[in-house]
């Protein structure tokens, strides 16, 4: 697998660099309880199958003719994807997780922290 190489100022940077560790586990328990619901395991499971169901889709978009859900009849969740998710799921450690210093929630997120101030900014 190739390196991908970012612009110096792009360089991604790891939450557990911006976070202490309170808040770090903060967000850690925050994104795991969001990623248990049942609405964020059925999305992610659609995601993986390739298509929503029949019922997801309608939800959000008018019947359109031609479309692969309705032309496969896309009803249920191909066996396995959310077996395939919960795996991922329970294995994912949310610390883990990089973002761009450019992505807007860094520097809300370091002027979360009780110490800093907008010193740090200047």
């Amino acid at each position: 697998m190739a390196n991908i190489v970012h612009p110096p100022d792009l360089n991604p940077v790891s939450i557990v660099s911006v976070l202490d560790s309170v808040y770090a586990d903060t967000f850690k328990e925050a994104l795991t309880r969001v990623l248990l619901t049942e609405v964020a395991e059925f999305t992610f499971s659609e995601i993986l199958d390739g298509l929503p169901t029949e019922d997801s889709f309608r939800e959000f978009n008018a019947r359109l003719q031609g479309n692969p859900v309705f032309e496969l009849e896309h009803n249920l969740l191909c066996p396995g994807a959310i077996k395939r998710i919960r795996s991922f799921r329970d294995a994912f450690d949310p610390l883990t997780l990089t973002f761009s210093p450019a992505a807007s929630c860094i520097p809300r997120l370091i002027l979360s922290r009780p110490s800093a101030s907008l010193e740090s900014f200047r």
